[in-house]
């Protein structure tokens, strides 16, 4: 049979809204007030020493100056901390308390207010929620290892593991999984369901996450290689200088001839690669006289080039009988 986990209560409270974000129960929250009413609202809580509501914007929506830009779900929450700025600003430290739930409206000046009630945990207490758990402690440290937006000291092992409510509620908020993704984890009071969605998520969140890493270690790799050629080929350089081995006006010749030859793709592969290899070889080298004869040879093929034939039987006997005397059977066939 579920579980509760708490008791279902009724509060008005005042509703700080939450741009960019989404709180969870039992955490830290900072927070900077620019905002003349929000401003107001902190100050009220201060004097009266009440708690008040946190819940999202959605993310359509540019500000929460109005019921309808916020979700109907937040949490409850305290000031522990808070500092003043000579720019009017309040910079806060709160502790977020409890699942809460919009049940009836009440006003909008100077600042929004609402009836709540608190939302009541369901647990399931099964095998499946434990194996679920375990799996989403596992997958979270991988996540921790490859996500740059956490810290790789972050206190994975210090989490508990036996309140799979507030274990959950940890690790979605510190995911980069979206608004809407964390208002549905917030939302469902259902253990065992939120850990199916968390489970989900972050499953998604560490498919994204390795393929990233794979993206930016081949990034890496192909830069540490070219960083590395580069260097190579300034010490090849400086080497040739002081033997005395510097790429000679014979190799430029060469390159030169080569580029302006319409050659086939194949062929031009071949003597860039020979070209290569000859520029890195000794001039007094056997081996070098080999190289440069093979190069002269795909730059001497007429590869594209032709003429158009100009076969001519009595023209060509009249040529082989003033240039070759006699000779007949040789002329005949």
């Amino acid at each position: 049979m579920p579980v509760d986990t708490s008791e279902q209560t009724t509060i008005k409270l005042p509703i700080l809204p939450l741009t960019d974000n989404v709180a969870f129960p039992g955490l830290i929250i900072p927070r900077i007030v620019t905002d003349k009413s929000q401003i107001m609202l902190i100050d009220d809580s201060v004097s009266e020493g009440k708690v008040f509501a946190i819940i999202a914007v959605r993310p359509k929506s540019k500000n929460g100056d109005d019921f309808d830009s916020l979700y109907n779900i937040g949490v409850s929450a305290t000031i522990l901390k808070m500092l003043r700025f000579p720019d009017g600003s309040i910079r806060l430290l709160l502790k977020s308390l409890d699942r809460i739930k919009i049940v009836e409206q009440l006003s909008s000046e100077p600042y929004l207010k609402a009836k709540f009630e608190k939302l009541v945990e369901t647990r399931a207490n099964t095998p499946e929620e434990m194996a679920l758990v375990r799996a989403i402690y596992v997958q979270f440290k991988e996540v921790i290892s490859l996500a740059p937006y956490l810290p790789d000291d972050m206190p994975v092992d210090s989490m508990d593991l036996n309140n799979p409510g507030s274990f959950a509620d940890s690790i979605a908020a510190a995911l980069n999984i979206g608004i809407e993704k964390k208002q549905m984890i917030l939302q469902t009071t259902n253990i065992l369901e939120r850990l199916k969605f968390l489970q989900s998520y972050l499953s998604t969140e560490l498919s994204v996450l390795r393929i990233s890493n794979e993206i930016q270690s081949q990034a890496d790799e192909s830069i540490k290689k070219g960083q590395r050629d580069f260097v190579l080929r300034e010490q090849m350089k400086a080497i040739k200088r002081e033997l005395g081995e510097e790429e000679g006006a014979e190799i430029a010749e060469l390159r030169g001839k080569l580029t302006e030859k319409s050659l086939p793709d194949d062929a031009r592969k071949a003597g860039e690669h020979e070209l290569d290899r000859l520029e890195r070889m000794n001039p007094a080298s056997a081996e070098y006289s080999v190289s440069l004869t093979y190069i002269d040879g795909i730059l001497e093929l007429p590869w594209i080039e032709g003429s158009e034939d100009q076969i001519n039987i009595e023209e060509a006997r009249q040529i082989l009988d003033e240039d070759h005397y006699d000779l007949e059977k040789v002329k005949e066939r």
